[in-house]
């Protein structure tokens, strides 16, 4: 079967939908747009009880909300880093460490909103992923989970055989805030986020799917490398 993608955009972060020999989610979005994820799954053509896997690539609130719905709903697994799992299992989310004025107030705003609105429902992890490769061939899927960290010490992304590479939020490309992609407001290790992006690059990488904004060519990595951290 050949492998299709489908951007399922959620306000300001985007969920990811892998078909192939089975369905592969990435990620979840937020609490509130359960909903509104099953009905772009559904526009896809997939019923949401036919999710075989749900990939996060961390565990910050904005990418797991919905994810006991769609496990109480399907039989799929969830796979998550070892370092992002217990957050997950515990409906909880990682720190939000911010290296700018603006990350700062995000971060700021984030925790507030979710003391106040959130009530997330924590989530077993069938598939505990450690700081390594993994292949997706069991899943009829050709392509593999890298070990991508720096926006949280458990980033992970999924590349795909032919080159696309779904990053959640390794690097954004908010056009609201900037023309062209950037490190993402909140960053534990803007240097370790670099050499993540080589680590891709190397692996071929050709199109990047990040979890905020529009997707871009690989080559507009070349800012973020060249820029002084």
């Amino acid at each position: 079967m050949t492998t299709q993608i489908h951007r399922l955009p959620l306000g300001f972060v985007n969920c990811f939908l892998i078909r192939g020999d089975m369905n592969i989610l990435i990620d979840a979005g937020v609490q509130k747009d359960g909903a509104k994820l099953f009905q772009l799954l559904r526009e896809s053509a997939v019923d949401p009880k036919d999710i075989s896997l749900v990939f996060l690539t961390h565990a910050h609130q904005d990418h797991t909300g919905a994810l006991s719905a769609i496990k109480a709903f399907s039989n799929c697994k969830i796979a998550v880093n070892c370092h992002e799992a217990p957050w997950v299992e515990q409906g909880c989310s990682p720190p939000l460490v911010a290296t700018n004025p603006l990350g700062k107030f995000f971060g700021w705003f984030t925790r507030r909103f979710n003391r106040t609105t959130s009530n997330i429902q924590g989530t077993a992890v069938d598939w505990v992923l450690e700081d390594k490769e993994y292949s997706l061939e069991s899943y009829g899927i050709r392509g593999k989970i890298l070990y991508t960290p720096g926006h949280t010490s458990g980033s992970m992304s999924l590349l795909l055989e032919s080159g696309e590479a779904f990053i959640g939020d390794l690097v954004q490309n908010m056009s609201l805030f900037k023309n062209h992609p950037s490190l993402p407001f909140l960053v534990e290790d803007a240097r370790v986020i670099k050499t993540s992006i080589q680590y891709l690059v190397a692996e071929g990488a050709r199109l990047i799917y990040p979890a905020h904004g529009t997707p871009f060519k690989v080559e507009a990595f070349e800012r973020i490398l060249n820029r002084k951290v």
